[in-house]
């Protein structure tokens, strides 16, 4: 299992590759040594727009791919309960830090957080990058966003499936006290008080789950949520949302939605909207779980999720 020292044995790794006071041959040396214990194989990949992505590949490389693709305020850290568990033997599981998250590069240009191409080429970065052979996209949270930029721009051609996992997207159009909650939770969130940061980010991470995550858990969890600066958030939570429902109905490759039943975050009702608009399509809601629903039900999610990937290659 992947344990706290490999977690060290990781940051030591990427700490290795910017240590210009040590000798090359040292840091090749220190960098291998590191990786070479890690449970996942750290990959940098550039997207076109010369953004830095931190990548962990999982799993079995020869078997079919899929792609975890994280939410607001975290990073791939999210998956660990799929990423690290037995689904890594059928499937080869991709997670990376998309761009002002988690290990990747922070550019303080709102253009570069803007709907878009952008958010397409990022996700086609990691497919090309990988030569990943049309990979499962699950995208938990605003990654549904991102994910709706990559069907806009890209299509679904090169894709096997989507997972939506308790994504705020399906839901739009907002009503006006959704959107008035929206704004009040994104002035906290994006203070640049360290205090009200760290005080705003935890409150958030307690949103996401039914169930209290578990000291250390949670305080990973917030620790991720404050690696995000503040005009990263602004700019994230400033955006327009956008209308996925063209999207949704003219989707070609089966998709699997899934909704925690407790979810505070994001609405149930874009989920199960969306399971009507879908022509191939499974709804899978986890009665007594949150808005990371994916978390607090792992077992049942795990063994839906393999079901869903195995359905969706064959059809491949």
């Amino acid at each position: 299992m992947f344990n706290r020292r490999q977690a060290l044995l990781g940051l030591g790794a990427v700490a290795a590759a910017t240590m210009g006071g040590l000798p090359a041959l040292l840091q090749a040396q220190s960098s291998q040594a590191a990786q070479s214990e890690l449970p996942y194989r750290p990959i940098k990949l550039v997207t076109p727009d010369k953004i830095n992505l931190a990548v962990q590949d999982w799993g079995n490389p020869t078997k079919p791919p899929i792609i975890f693709i994280h939410g607001f305020l975290s990073n791939s850290i999210c998956w660990m309960r799929q990423l690290n568990s037995k689904l890594g033997e059928d499937f080869r599981l991709v997670a990376y830090d998309w761009r002002g998250h988690g290990a990747s590069d922070k550019p303080n240009d709102a253009r570069v957080y803007q709907h878009g191409p952008r958010w397409a080429e990022e996700v086609d970065t990691v497919i090309k990058g990988l030569q990943l052979h049309k990979p499962i996209l699950v995208g938990w949270s605003m990654a549904g966003e991102i994910i709706g930029d990559y069907l806009k721009f890209k299509g679904d051609a090169n894709i096997a499936g989507i997972n939506f996992v308790d994504a705020g997207a399906l839901s739009y159009p907002t009503q006006g006290e959704e959107t008035e909650q929206r704004s009040s939770a994104a002035a906290a969130l994006t203070s640049m008080d360290t205090f009200a940061s760290i005080a705003s980010t935890s409150a958030f991470i307690r949103l996401c789950t039914a169930s209290p995550l578990g000291g250390e858990d949670f305080a990973n969890w917030v620790a991720v949520g404050n690696m995000v600066p503040w005009y990263v958030r602004r700019f994230m939570t400033s955006r327009p949302q956008h209308d996925l429902r063209p999207l949704l109905r003219q989707l070609k490759v089966p998709v699997l939605v899934t909704h925690g039943g407790k979810d505070v975050v994001a609405s149930i009702e874009g989920s199960r909207r969306a399971a009507t608009i879908i022509s191939d399509v499974k709804l899978s809601i986890y009665a007594d779980a949150g808005h990371a629903s994916f978390w607090e039900a792992s077992e049942q999610y795990n063994a839906d999720l393999r079901k869903f990937a195995q359905q969706s290659f064959s059809k491949v």
